[in-house]
């Protein structure tokens, strides 16, 4: 990021995050959440993580947005920290409760899922 000295080369980047994000963020939310959301919900932790997503989008855009660099630089980074903390909890929380509540055969069609969701985006591009 510290190449990136316009508002213009911030916002370019933060389109690629939010694209990632968004994506990342709708296969959590329909793979994982959606089957352990009475477990998350009792512990108040379904609704933080959906609120993290949608929070980091909204900073992801605020920095496309953007006209200065301080503005863009200062979206960017906020959305940034926020994926890192969510990650961080996730690992935690989500992953080390969706390891105690399903066996190993749902836990394998969860990532052959996740995998099949993105063949797409692992192919390489046709010439």
């Amino acid at each position: 990021m510290r190449d990136m000295e316009t508002a213009a080369e911030i916002g370019a980047f933060a389109r690629i995050v939010e694209g990632v994000t968004l994506d990342y963020a709708e296969a959590e939310e329909n793979l994982l959440f959606t089957p352990l959301n009475s477990m998350l919900a009792e512990k108040g932790q379904f609704a933080q993580f959906s609120a993290n997503h949608k929070e980091c989008i909204g900073l992801l855009k605020k920095a496309q947005q953007a006209r200065n660099v301080a503005d863009a630089k200062s979206h960017l980074l906020a959305a940034m920290r926020i994926l890192r903390d969510h990650f961080g909890n996730e690992e935690r929380t989500v992953i080390a409760l969706a390891q105690e509540t399903f066996q190993p055969k749902s836990l394998q069609k969860l990532g052959e899922a996740w995998m099949e969701r993105h063949a797409d985006a692992q192919a390489p591009a046709a010439a």
